[in-house]
């Protein structure tokens, strides 16, 4: 089976895509889940892109163990811990003392993006971008 890097990421640019979409509609619980989705899965494209498996959710920890001859900034594993926080709680009740998740989530959640989304984490190409000031943005073409 042949290196399946390109799938992981363009799955992760469709769930940014639902991320996108589940904020319009004010679906802000799936927005949050869906961005931290897509983050997951570009890093794993990454590790793939690398030769090698990643698993788990947690997005610091992915970027963490990616190969040393890649620099991931300090700033970068901080905002993937905030995505990190949107694995679970957005989809379960019992993640809070009373309420559905969607009555905890609003439109701030789901516009949080810590840093302008400016990074490149895979290109089509499979190799590694430049600039990692924002946070892990799987999209290729950015938005002003």
């Amino acid at each position: 089976m042949g290196n399946r890097a390109m799938d992981w990421f363009r799955q992760a640019e469709r769930d940014l895509e639902q991320a996108e979409d589940s904020r319009r509609a004010g679906r802000h619980e799936w927005a949050c889940f869906a961005a931290q989705q897509a983050a997951e899965k570009a890093v794993k494209a990454l590790h793939r892109s690398c030769g090698q498996e990643a698993w788990g959710h947690g997005i610091a920890r992915l970027l963490q163990e990616l190969p040393d001859a890649i620099s991931v900034p300090p700033d970068l594993i901080e905002k993937a811990r905030v995505l990190d926080n949107f694995y679970i709680p957005p989809r379960y009740p019992n993640s809070y003392p009373a309420g559905a998740p969607f009555c905890g989530f609003v439109d701030l959640h789901a516009r949080a993006r810590p840093g302008k989304p400016r990074s490149r984490a895979l290109t089509r190409s499979g190799r590694r971008g430049r600039g990692h000031e924002g946070y892990l943005d799987v999209r290729r073409d950015q938005r002003p």
